[in-house]
């Protein structure tokens, strides 16, 4: 703990920057301030109806990964420094240094009455602190991986936080004590979020699934489904009807909290969402990316104003958003009932994605009908609905024709893999930590799509026989191999495949692809001979990784 600094904020315009790497959005909860992390280790603020220009809190010197407003307007950040810093905003001063975590904090959280910080840890902990005076007050132990999110109860009596350990944990926000670890989730639960009557929790996690629990018997509510990837945040409305929840599926979904039943699927931004805040009268929603803000009218879910530079919110003119509104008539499966849009977007029918514009445009300027969809593999068709269908004068191809033609490419590329799969001939060696296996399979998945055969160890590993020997025969064997890095990085154990995929793919001038998932950091720490290799980005749209990917595997653009 260090004492309060008696120099003023280091606070300043950044009119001329571009916005990115976010990490994370809150809302203050008394004026339209927004405040949000980022990668390079400031705190941003911005005036979501104002003219003022951006302003910068700078003291972290790693990305910050999560801020929180105190109920009188205080702010706590998070860092991959393992330190919380605390922040007068309105005075300009700065506060406490909250030192003890020995890695990345992940979450900061405010007691409601202000008097307190919680926080979570890559450390497998939870600290809970003395705002006033920087003084720790209790560490909280029980999870057996990182804590990635907590929350306190709205009575300031019990805090909740999500681990990768696949559990939420509550405990006595006053003794430190743990009171019930909440069971169901299958991966990382990444985001916890109390209603604000404090009866209900809700749950994100890696699962792609959300989940209400019942806070008073602890007993699981419902199982929110639809995202297909990752679910980052999750957030309740003011008034406790609503919750929002973001995931790397580029969507936000809303959720009718006592029936248990998706309501909306806002989609505009083009990569995954990282940050939610609502407004504090609830009549607003805004939503993050690593670029870019949205916000959103609740009202009618009409988009009305974007931040992508530190200039400040810009209004939307003509929203490129659109809301899906989903039928609330039927119990069973959800249907389309109305888009508010600006532009007719391509959507996945198998996952209802919105493939991205400039790779869908990039893909017919080069007289390609069809993408596949990075989200669940499916192959979606480029064509408009004119195009589709059977016209009388033969300019178009008929819908019939179109899917037989197309139903004989994908069996093609399916003849063409099972014949690598019979003969063993795998094309690519896929190199990751075991954190990030649900990206990695996905991806894997996808590569299978364009007859790509990739080597996944959990795939291929028989139980029982020597790890190492099968790695290095099969090293020996193919002739790419990609590396895998995200949110945490490369692991010992992927250090060890790296060493072997150098020795042997150096002597036979192979390629060694480092492939940047959506989670992974701005700030890298790779290996030396990592860092001059041309990587691939699934953070961005544009180049469009897949094709990325592809070209650096095969050699063929």
């Amino acid at each position: 703990m260090e004492a309060p600094s008696s120099q003023p904020l280091n606070l300043y315009y950044t009119s001329q920057n571009q916005l990115g790497g976010l990490r994370n959005i809150a809302w203050s909860p008394h004026t339209n301030w927004l405040a949000f992390g980022a990668a390079d280790g400031t705190v941003q603020l911005c005036d979501v109806v104002g003219k003022d220009q951006m302003h910068t809190l700078q003291g972290h010197i790693g990305d910050v990964y999560s801020v929180a407003w105190s109920s009188d307007d205080r702010l706590a950040s998070g860092s991959a420094d393992c330190t919380v810093r605390l922040w007068d905003a309105s005075h300009q001063c700065a506060g406490h240094i909250l030192r003890g975590h020995t890695g990345i904090v992940n979450s900061v959280a405010w007691s409601p009455d202000g008097k307190r910080v919680a926080s979570g840890s890559a450390d497998k902990m939870l600290r809970l602190w003395d705002a006033s005076h920087g003084r720790e007050l209790h560490t909280l132990t029980g999870h057996t991986n990182y804590v990635m999110s907590v929350a306190w109860s709205p009575d300031g009596r019990r805090l909740a936080s999500g681990s990768r350990d696949q559990t939420v944990r509550l405990w006595d926000a006053h003794s430190g004590r743990e009171l019930r670890a909440l069971q169901g989730h299958e991966i990382d639960v990444i985001s916890v979020a109390w209603s604000p009557d404090g009866s209900r929790l809700a749950s994100g996690s890696h699962d792609r699934t959300v989940r209400l629990w019942d806070a008073s018997n602890k007993r699981e509510l419902h199982i929110l489904q639809g995202h297909t990837s990752v679910v980052t945040v999750v957030a309740w409305s003011p008034n406790g009807h609503l919750l929002a929840s973001s995931s790397y599926d580029w969507t936000v979904r809303l959720w009718d909290t006592h029936l248990g039943r998706e309501l909306y699927i806002l989609r505009g931004h083009a990569s995954g969402i990282i940050g939610l805040a609502w407004s504090p009268d609830g009549s607003r929603l805004a939503t993050a990316s690593h670029h870019e803000i949205y916000l959103w009218r609740t009202n009618d879910w009409e988009l009305i104003a974007v931040l992508n530079d530190l200039q400040g919110f810009r209004a939307v003119v003509r929203p490129q958003a659109i809301a899906q509104c989903l039928d609330r008539k039927r119990d069973d499966e959800p249907q389309r009932d109305a888009l508010v849009e600006g532009r007719q977007p391509i959507i996945c029918s198998s996952c209802s994605s919105v493939l991205p514009e400039r790779q869908v445009i990039n893909r017919r300027k080069r007289g390609l009908d069809y993408m596949i969809c990075s989200h669940c593999g499916t192959r979606v068709s480029l064509l408009d609905n004119q195009e589709q269908q059977c016209e009388s004068n033969g300019e178009v191809m008929s819908g019939s024709v179109q899917l037989a033609s197309e139903r004989g490419e994908q069996q093609s590329v399916q003849k063409m893999l099972q014949r690598k799969i019979d003969a063993q001939a795998f094309d690519v060696f896929l190199c990751y930590n075991g954190q990030d296996k649900p990206a990695v399979k996905l991806i894997a998945e996808q590569l299978k799509q364009h007859g790509i055969l990739p080597w996944l160890d959990e795939w291929e590993l028989r139980p029982g026989l020597p790890r190492q020997r099968l790695l290095e025969q099969r090293i020996a064997q193919i002739k790419a191999a990609v590396v895998f890095i995200g949110q945490t990085g490369i692991l010992p154990w992927q250090r060890m495949e790296i060493g072997a995929l150098l020795d042997e793919f150096i002597q036979r001038d192979c390629p060694i692809i480092p492939v940047l998932l959506p989670d992974a950091p701005n700030i890298l720490e790779l290996p030396i001979f990592l860092r001059g290799m041309t990587r691939v980005d699934f953070r961005v749209q544009e180049p469009d990784p897949m094709q990325q990917l592809l070209w650096g595997i095969t050699g063929e653009k």
